[in-house]
């Protein structure tokens, strides 16, 4: 299932697919010069630990979470990276969820003044949301997200299975945000989480195709212009509170949940 869309007349394509062609991809698709970030959770997954195994030396694990989205640790991160050696034929593959993926995608774009990335996310969240449209970054003590780029991905692959292993917790942040969308744009999402008495294998692709393409009929540009019936903006809706509580607890998790 492929999903195509320009952005600031720049190719944004998203697969949604199986671990098969995850595998395929990983194997046959990544070389000794590209460089691969890793939530370190992963690994407990036979398919990423087969693939560290292989080029472990090439590899970075990360905690996913929110504070390794840290200038500090970019600066770490980034002069390590260059110290491995790559070149501008490099790409970047991250692994794991939106915190991941964020700080991957700011990498990315700094390095040699923009590399390829590859997005696989494995959080519900980063699937429906974070991964799609190309906001990349980090945190600052003043907000979250402060400092950072617009920056899309060469390619999003999303593979449904990643979710089987995931914290019920996780999957209702997912599912917050999905809920969002149907409130945004009422109609083929709410109807489908009202049809299915159950979500499972079989009709989460469905939500998650519905959800992505409900965010891109959003972001024809990377700009939030307000006075603008299709703004990027409402995408906000419910994130400027949530952001707010994060950075007043340093991003150590939610005390209030």
């Amino acid at each position: 299932m492929k999903i195509n869309k320009r952005i600031n007349n720049q190719s944004h394509s998203i697969e949604i697919i199986d671990f098969i062609k995850i595998d395929h991809f990983l194997k046959n698709q990544i070389s000794d010069i590209d460089i691969i970030v890793i939530d370190k959770n992963l690994i407990k997954n036979k398919f990423i630990k087969k693939f560290y195994d292989k080029l472990s030396n090439r590899c970075f694990l990360l905690k996913g979470q929110e504070r390794i989205k840290s200038l500090s640790n970019f600066n770490d991160l980034i002069e390590k990276i260059l110290k491995k050696g790559i070149q501008r034929k490099s790409k970047l593959v991250s692994i794991g969820g939106g915190t991941v993926g964020d700080l991957s995608g700011f990498l990315s774009s700094s390095l040699l003044r923009g590399i390829d990335h590859i997005m696989i996310p494995t959080s519900l969240l980063a699937m429906v949301d974070s991964a799609i449209g190309g906001k990349t970054g980090v945190n600052s003590v003043y907000g979250k997200n402060l400092i950072g780029s617009f920056y899309l991905p060469k390619k999003v692959l999303i593979c449904p299975e990643f979710l089987k292993t995931l914290p019920s917790r996780e999957i209702n942040c997912g599912f917050a945000e999905i809920i969002k969308y149907s409130y945004i744009l009422p109609g083929p999402i709410k109807d489908k989480l009202y049809a299915f008495k159950n979500i499972n294998k079989s009709n989460i692709k469905d939500i998650i195709k519905l959800s992505i393409l409900t965010k891109l009929k959003y972001i024809s540009d990377f700009r939030e212009k307000s006075n603008h019936r299709r703004s990027r903006a409402i995408l906000n809706f419910g994130h400027s509170i949530g952001h707010a509580i994060e950075n007043s607890n340093l991003y150590k998790g939610s005390k209030f949940l």
